[in-house]
């Protein structure tokens, strides 16, 4: 089982493109972090996610105090640069040996970094065509939707799978 850790702009994007239910059937064991949730909370993000996490289709974890330690020093090396629910995400996938899930690319470079295994949009895109959740007509589509909402894409990669799907 393939354990992920999710931030908040990676759920939002899925949410937005109408791929979260799909994303979720991909088995994959998901993980939030209480600081990515409260990220969500005064948005309309929350209900999907909370009505998940309350059916056990991803886990909420809540950081102890000894996490919370850890996670301050972590921040320390990157504050400048990261803010506290990125670090959140970082500690968990250490402690946890996980993906880490993002459309952020400082996230992403950190997490690199620190050798952690760290994927994105284009990647969830990927895995949903090769189990046959979507077709390629259907990837082009959302990832047209997902171009529309998100210029961080990385515009090279976008335009090798709209050639290959379209």
């Amino acid at each position: 089982m393939i354990i992920v850790i999710t931030d908040a702009c990676f759920l939002i994007d899925l949410i937005d493109i109408d791929l979260f239910e799909e994303f979720l059937g991909l088995g994959y064991q998901v993980h939030i972090t209480s600081s990515v949730f409260a990220e969500l909370e005064n948005d309309e993000y929350v209900k999907p996610v909370s009505k998940c996490i309350g059916r056990n289709r991803m886990f909420l974890y809540h950081l102890t105090a000894a996490d919370q330690t850890a996670l301050e020093k972590l921040m320390g090396k990157h504050s400048s640069r990261l803010s506290e629910p990125d670090c959140s995400c970082l500690y968990l996938a250490k402690e946890m040996k996980a993906t880490i899930l993002t459309c952020e690319k400082l996230l992403t470079n950190v997490a690199k970094n620190l050798n952690l295994d760290v994927h994105g949009s284009l990647w969830i895109l990927d895995r949903l065509l090769e189990a046959s959740m979507i077709t390629r007509r259907i990837a082009y589509s959302k990832l047209k939707d997902l171009m529309s909402i998100n210029p961080r894409l990385p515009v090279r990669e976008c335009q090798k799978r709209l050639k290959r799907w379209g």
